[in-house]
């Protein structure tokens, strides 16, 4: 629209140009839901049973694009087993880069922290030290821990500081490494364990470092 404005080219071709991309990947589905909301041509020549490469050539992507759209228009010409190929490639694509991310992150975790104890290390609640618990809660709510002023809230249980006492230890030989956190208030005894990870690693080695000085 912009080059037309600039040549003085009428532009009111482009008013009825569709985005077949979405509209036809809008339809793709496998059990109920849509496999992507942007399928490649790739994917809609398979989907539709179109033979060839696609050859990334302007003129035979249109001729493409266009027997997609004829074979999209019929309505009943999708393959369901070229859908489920490609639920599987992509699921197995995820797959493989959510194991290569974690496979990082255990390396990652694992070069910081192997220099601190393997066992229970006492942790003194101090100001400081629960300010670092804090900062954790606050960068990961999903551990429903809750550090107050003067007070460790968790589920419906209230433990004041100057009743709890407090443990951790790293665990690097879990297949992802996590950090266990023991609880002791009065005769109740209750460990929780926490995937080692970029949103609280800063914090727990703070913790770590504060208290092995």
């Amino acid at each position: 629209m912009k080059n037309c404005a600039i040549h003085h080219i009428d532009g009111a071709l482009f008013d009825r140009i569709q985005d077949l991309q979405k509209e036809i990947s809008a339809t793709v589905k496998f059990q109920n839901k849509i496999i992507s909301p942007s399928l490649s041509l790739d994917d809609m020549k398979l989907i539709y049973d179109i033979q060839g490469a696609v050859d990334h050539n302007a003129l035979n992507d249109a001729k493409d694009l266009m027997y997609i759209h004829q074979r999209y228009l019929d309505g009943n010409a999708q393959n369901a087993q070229r859908i489920l190929d490609i639920v599987n490639r992509k699921e197995a694509k995820q797959q493989e880069v959510r194991r290569k991310q974690n496979e990082r992150l255990r390396t990652m975790m694992i070069q910081q922290f192997q220099k601190y104890p393997k066992e229970f290390v006492k942790i003194p609640l101090l100001p400081e030290v629960i300010e670092q618990f804090q900062l954790w809660e606050d960068r990961e709510t999903r551990t429903h821990m809750h550090w107050k002023r003067k007070k460790f809230i968790q589920g419906e249980m209230c433990y004041p500081y100057d009743e709890l006492q407090l443990w951790m230890k790293i665990n690097l030989q879990d297949e992802m490494p996590s950090v266990s956190l023991r609880f002791l208030h009065r005769q109740k005894d209750v460990v929780k364990k926490y995937p080692l990870h970029y949103r609280n690693a800063t914090m727990v080695e703070a913790i770590l470092k504060r208290v092995l000085a």
